[in-house]
Formats: structure tokens, sequence, C-alpha cells
């Protein structure tokens, strides 16, 4: 068995098509477009790269064939702490393959002087490609979520790592959403605290970057991802995934015109790739709240707001919020107030 570092064109066009093997007739299974995993493994597109590295490999079996690939990469953090984690992981139901692409990224991974590592996740923002599919498996994959055969859990634990997070995604769906609650939020909102609801739009999308960029900002203060994030990477991110936005599909929160909160989705493009046919699906990609204003119902107003956007098409729609932690309290409060339910969830694994 051996492993080969992709640093070739040919060998990085064997690691974009290892899946399409993994994958063959599962229905439920959709392709990472190259241009998405472009911006993870370019260092002039990922902010990530300059303050760390990465590295990609393929494994090949006792018989020379292709058998797997994975991803390891870190960041220096502020407090100096090297954080380090694994992703686009992919194997034959071979655990000594298994365990030959672990312990290939996790010694890497170590020999930079990681403090924690993580995986399978992205190197980059929680939105998308992040942690491991373990319920779900009957659904279609989501554009940019992470999607895996149902032995891959099996495989990580018998290598001896543990789980660490729980992250779950929610279905809505709107004939579900209580909409006179939501509206009753969202007027309190306007009179007693003076919150009003605008609808994004691509014709001032530099002023709307900013004011992306301003709520996100002050919601992740801690985080070193975020605080490298400039407006030209989210107006980057905006115009690259344009095909599967509209203006309404994305909503700010503002009080005395300074921008509180966000609500964002897109359409799914692996249901429009596969021209499924039935209820449209959307995928929430970014909410957040600046923490001084959470626990007042923000997100209730701004779900109001597209709610309202939605209802008055033709097309029926159902609602995906992804990347949800178990241990977060606000966000499983909200998804109770939608009386959304549980339909996948993911998990990342430790050593």
């Amino acid at each position: 068995m051996r492993a080969f570092e992709v640093n070739t064109p040919i060998l990085a066009d064997y690691f974009y098509s290892i899946p399409t093997k993994i994958y063959n007739g599962n229905k439920n299974w959709s392709i990472q477009l190259g241009s998405d995993l472009d911006q993870i493994f370019n260092a002039n597109k990922n902010s990530l790269i300059k303050s760390g590295n990465l590295k990609r490999w393929i494994v090949l079996d006792n018989w020379n064939n292709i058998a797997g690939r994975i991803s390891a990469f870190y960041s220096v953090q502020d407090d100096k702490k090297i954080k380090g984690g694994f992703g686009f992981f992919e194997c034959s139901e071979n655990d000594e393959v298994a365990g030959y692409l672990l312990e290939v990224a996790i010694k890497w991974l170590t020999d930079q002087g990681c403090t924690s590592i993580e995986g399978p996740v992205n190197f980059g923002d929680k939105d998308r490609f992040w942690g491991l599919l373990t319920k779900g498996f009957d659904l279609p994959c989501l554009y940019l979520e992470n999607y895996n055969p149902p032995y891959y859990e099996g495989m990580f634990k018998r290598f001896g790592l543990k789980e660490k997070d729980i992250i779950n995604t929610y279905q809505v769906r709107l004939d579900q959403v209580p909409k006179q609650r939501l509206k009753n939020v969202s007027d309190r909102l306007s009179e007693r605290y003076h919150i009003e609801f605008r609808k994004f739009s691509f014709d001032r999308l530099e002023d709307f970057v900013r004011d992306i960029h301003q709520v996100y900002i002050n919601s992740f203060q801690q985080s070193t991802r975020f605080n490298l994030l400039e407006p030209e990477d989210i107006c980057r991110l905006i115009i690259s995934i344009r095909p599967v936005i509209s203006d309404d599909l994305i909503w700010l929160a503002y009080q005395n015109d300074t921008p509180i909160g966000l609500l964002a989705f897109m359409k799914d493009l692996n249901q429009i790739i596969m021209n499924s046919a039935g209820d449209k699906n959307l995928k929430g990609f970014a909410i957040s709240v600046v923490p001084q204003f959470r626990k007042m119902g923000i997100e209730l107003g701004l779900a109001h707001s597209l709610y309202e956007a939605l209802i008055s098409k033709s097309t029926p729609y159902t609602l995906y919020f992804t990347g949800v932690n178990s241990n977060t309290s606000l966000m499983a409060s909200f998804m109770k107030k939608l009386n959304a339910v549980i339909c996948k969830t993911h998990k990342t694994f430790t050593l």
C-alpha cells in the first residue's frame, strides 16, 4: 500500500475522480464541483492557507488500485496554537486502507505541531463539507454537503477516533411554519425596538456586502476565521454562488441603519442538476445575530420576511437548516419555534 501526495494536475484529477467509484449507482450522492473544491485547495482563494498549510494524498492498495483519498490541513490561531483537521476522506470498504489514510494524515498534522485534530471537516467555513453523515442516508445530498456510505463511521471508530460534535440538519416545510407567531414577533420588533428587515439586492452589492461583513465580525469576534474574513472574500463568495441565490433569499436586520442580523438561503444546486421533481429545496447557508441582540427574536423576524417572500410564489419550497450543532441551545430553540424536524445528522471526530 502506498500514499502519493497530490502535487501534479494528473494526481489532482485522480483525487477528484475517486468519489465517482465509491458512489457509482447511488442516487442520493451528488458530485462535488471542481470550482467549489478549488475555493478550498487554491492558496489564492483560501485565506486560511496564509496562516497554515494543507496537503492531499491518494492511496493505492496492495494491487495498485486507487483505493482512497484524504486531505489534511492546519492553521495557526491567535494564541499560537496550531489547529489541525482532515477531510475529503473517501475509501473503499477496507479497514486497512482506511487506517492507512488516517495514519498518513494524522502523522503529518502531528509533525506540524497540531495541538488538536478534528475531522472530517472543511479547511474553511462550517457551512460546507463538514462532518461525517451518520443519519439521513436515504435523503439526497444537498449542495456543498458531505455525503458518505454508512460504513465510514465504523472505520473511524475502529481506528480509535472519538465523537466530538453532533451536527444536525433541520427540515422546515412552509405549510408547517407558525406564520402568525412569526408575524407577531416581527411586528413587536418593529414597534418596540425600531428594527427593520431589508431584502438583499445585487444592484447594491457593495453596500450589502459591507453590512454582511459587519454582522459577521460583530457576531464572531473570537473566531480567527472571521477575523481574517474581508469584504472582498464575502463578495467573491456571493458572486460565485449567484446562479443559486436571488435577492429575496437573503435578508438582513437593522436597528437605526446598523446591521445586526442575517439570514441567507440558496437554491439546492444538486437538485437543479438532477432535475428532481417535487418541492424545491432551499438550503440555509448563513444565520447570525450580533450578541447583544440575541434572545430578542431577531431570527424569527428574519424568518418571517423570508416566509412572506416565498409564500407569495407558486413554487412549493422545503427549507433545510444545515450545520446546527446539537450544543447550540439558541439554534435548537429557533428550530423548535419554526416546527422544524431533524432529518440528517453529521458528526466530527477527534483523537
